[in-house]
């Protein structure tokens, strides 16, 4: 089997020497490209070369093969993934040892692959696509404040800066629709959408998402700024869902109407504005795993 490593020399801050742990008796074709640009490139010219890519990097590196494997066309690809960033919330998804250590060696020598299907994501900006969880409103005004104030500070930063998302960010009017059904019509604060369960650095927004699944995980907080700051409390555990002015659905395909002033991110990257459509699948991948669902 030929494999390439791709690895994010900025995820992480840096400090991650990938290499160095990478065993002498396996040929890998790796890069440590200096640019975004660069790492699609390189992405795309592997994925006809390559049977399995290795992605060394956080959510945002992650995120860059999504944006590419949403054309469909390399069902058979596999991918590992391998935790080397800030945040890396996608990694606390999946089953098996989370350590850089284990998912290395599993995305280097692990012989499981499961279908993986990214959300594929539609608006009048576009098409694009995510592999973890795309979050409208505050989140997209913190992830703004995190890149233009805060990323320096790492995973304390993005607390920082939902921190200052609460205290300025007021209510945006949303619909949201979950296989056509109206889940929640309103003033809302974060709707987020999961095929995993994590984002913001360990924060269990959508609970019941599943990388290796089939549906998406709907949450819409469409709580006061009082409220919202009591909520940030729980996102950890995910006990949010249990108050009122939070709903939650799971899906196939989900609408988000409203203004092209409300801020999306995608896997912690800034996006479509709304109005957005989401959908799951089809296979656009084989993620290697620990162990079958």
């Amino acid at each position: 089997m030929t494999m390439g490593l791709l690895i994010n020399s900025k995820a992480g801050g840096g400090r991650q020497r990938i290499e160095d742990l990478l065993p002498d008796d396996v040929e890998i074709e790796v890069e440590r490209p200096a640019s975004r640009e660069e790492a699609q490139a390189i992405f795309q010219a592997w994925r006809l070369r390559h049977q399995r890519i290795l992605l060394a990097g956080g959510d945002g590196t992650f995120h860059l093969a999504a944006e590419a494997l949403i054309d469909g066309e390399s069902p058979g690809l596999e991918i590992g993934l391998v935790p080397a960033g800030t945040g890396s919330d996608l990694n606390r998804s999946l089953p098996g040892d989370p350590s850089l250590e284990a998912r290395l060696e599993l995305a280097i020598r692990g012989e499981i692959t499961h279908p993986l299907r990214l959300a594929a994501v539609d608006s009048p900006e576009g098409k694009t696509a995510f592999i973890n969880v795309a979050s409208m409103g505050m989140s997209g005004y913190v992830v703004d404040n995190v890149e233009r104030l805060f990323k320096r500070v790492g995973v304390f930063g993005y607390n920082l800066a939902m921190f200052h998302g609460i205290t300025t960010f007021s209510p945006q009017a949303m619909e949201v629709r979950v296989d056509g059904e109206t889940l929640h019509s309103g003033d809302t604060m974060i709707c987020a959408v999961g095929c995993g369960r994590y984002f913001g650095g360990g924060k269990m927004v959508t609970p019941f998402g599943d990388p290796i699944g089939d549906d998406l995980h709907v949450v819409a907080i469409c709580l006061p700024k009082l409220k919202a700051l009591w909520a940030t409390r729980l996102l950890p555990t995910g006990g949010h869902l249990a108050l009122d002015g939070v709903v939650h659905a799971r899906g196939q395909r989900v609408e988000i109407l409203g203004g092209c002033e409300v801020k999306g991110e995608y896997d912690g990257e800034l996006g479509p504005t709304l109005p957005i459509t989401i959908t799951r699948g089809p296979i656009h991948g084989r993620l290697v795993v620990s162990e079958l669902p």
